[in-house]
């Protein structure tokens, strides 16, 4: 069974998330996959990577929703969906 996740947040695609094609760029997940991080995480730490494997287009207006969870290894694993559905995969290294 996958571990539950430590942290969520509930988004909606809007316009600055869009790309010239009108799908949510690359920028946008990341930031999304970020929402969902506790004050902590940027308070004691500095990004140093981000990972990610986008699976399915998000347009404007959609309800996503951003999950993480801690590795093992201080990284922190995102998941970004809609209606259940995963559209990105995500990981953040800190340092």
């Amino acid at each position: 069974a996958e571990a539950a996740p430590e942290h969520t947040a509930d988004l909606r695609v809007a316009r600055r998330d869009l790309d010239l094609n009108g799908h949510a760029n690359n920028v946008a997940f990341a930031r999304w996959a970020l929402e969902a991080l506790p004050p902590r995480v940027y308070d004691d730490s500095e990004l140093d990577r981000l990972d990610y494997a986008v699976r399915q287009e998000a347009l404007w207006g959609q309800a996503i929703g951003a999950e993480s969870i801690v590795d093992g290894e201080g990284a922190w694993l995102h998941r970004i969906t809609r209606d259940g559905e995963e559209l990105a995969l995500v990981a953040s290294h800190w340092k």
